[in-house]
């Protein structure tokens, strides 16, 4: 580990007074730690305890006057609320279906089906077409994709010159 300070000890508080805003503690604890070696375990962990030992608040109270989070809301939203219950349930997420991706014939039993092989026929189509279009998309980047790329990096120079001007004009 380097010998930096930790990211935390330049939180915006005003200096002597112990708060984020007037009348606020900061809560600038995280609810999940990567993990961590044990020398910065230490480290963390005397962070915490001498932001509890400044903090006015008893532990039990820390998050007590935090606002409570806003119901979702989902009217109009179906598909979301149907999502946010799966994952209130803990259930998993559906396999994304690729059989439209693939060229396969109608099956064994509707081989002489008409409608399945118009819709087999259907899907050839539309895979084709795709094609087409990823075929025409490559064709256009090699074209024009190396002038545009110089564009955007001009573009990203010059703006990256006008916020140094800035920058400089502020650091006066």
């Amino acid at each position: 580990m380097s010998n930096q300070p930790l990211a935390i000890e330049y939180h915006g508080k005003s200096q002597g007074t112990g708060h984020w805003r007037k009348g606020q503690e900061l809560i600038d604890a995280l609810a999940y730690v990567d993990p961590i070696t044990d020398d910065v375990r230490a480290k963390v962990n005397k962070l915490i305890e001498e932001e509890m030992r400044r903090s006015t608040k008893k532990p039990a109270d820390y998050l007590k006057d935090m606002p409570a989070v806003p119901p979702a809301k989902f009217e109009g939203h179906p598909m979301l609320k149907e999502e946010y219950e799966r994952v209130r349930a803990f259930q998993p997420m559906q396999p994304l279906d690729v059989s439209r991706y693939r060229l396969d014939p109608p099956p064994q039993n509707k081989r002489n089906d008409q409608q399945a092989w118009t819709a087999a026929a259907n899907n050839a189509h539309a895979q084709l077409e795709h094609q087409l279009n990823r075929i025409t998309n490559l064709e256009l980047l090699l074209k024009y994709g190396a002038n545009a790329w110089r564009a955007q990096t001009h573009l990203d120079e010059a703006l990256l010159k006008q916020l140094e001007g800035t920058l400089q004009g502020l650091r006066k």
